[in-house]
């Protein structure tokens, strides 16, 4: 292989590896549902078989940006949490329990196993 193909070669690399940083840390900035902030916490409600719990916390923007809210999941036995709803705009935290895995949040069903509903990707 020739020194400009070699050069060529290592040039292509390198940007490939830039363009993937600058990706994944777009990715963790402005999509990433484990990065939201924490806000005030509102209410917990339980599933019917008591095996997760939702929490839900409104997010206070400041002056210039409108308020948020966010939906926890605890899975009870476990322990773990995880963000499964994001919306803006708003401060309704209307959850009901359809069935043991399934949510209705803000009138957006979320099966809690699979699914989670964010705004910035409708």
């Amino acid at each position: 292989m020739s020194v400009k193909k070699k050069v060529l070669l290592g040039l292509i690399i390198l940007i490939l590896i830039f363009a993937g940083v600058i990706g994944y840390v777009y990715y963790s900035l402005f999509y990433s549902m484990s990065n939201l902030p924490k806000g005030d916490f509102i209410k917990k409600v339980d599933s019917p078989d008591k095996n997760y719990t939702i929490q839900m916390y409104i997010v206070n923007g400041g002056a210039t940006v409108s308020t948020a809210v966010r939906g926890e999941l605890i899975t009870n036995k476990k322990g773990t949490k995880k963000n499964i709803y994001w919306d803006y705009k708003t401060s309704d935290t209307n959850v009901k329990w359809l069935d043991n895995d399934t949510v209705s949040i803000n009138g957006h069903e979320i099966n809690v196993e699979k699914d989670v509903y964010d705004f910035r990707r409708k």
